[in-house]
């Protein structure tokens, strides 16, 4: 968790709901999940790199989104996204 929240802040990411896509999915499994320190993705462009942030988010799980282990589906899919 510590990880994403270092990730989108220092990345200055505006992460976008917009549409039915990959942002306002992310922002369903935020909500889903219940996890504590992420916020809903703000509305806006959602191309590039956030909509790779958000499909991340999407495709996680909750157990995943709530961890700082480095080596799991979420972070490692972040990891890729920065290339």
């Amino acid at each position: 968790m510590k990880t994403i929240l270092g990730f989108l802040m220092l990345a200055g990411l505006s992460l976008s709901a917009c549409g039915n896509n990959a942002c306002d999915e992310a922002n369903d499994k935020i909500d889903e999940c219940k996890t504590e320190g992420y916020m809903k993705l703000d509305t806006g462009d959602c191309s590039g790199l956030k909509e790779c942030s958000a499909k991340c988010i999407k495709d996680a799980s909750c157990a995943d989104l709530s961890s700082d282990d480095p080596n799991n589906k979420y972070n490692i899919c972040v990891k890729a996204c920065l290339g």
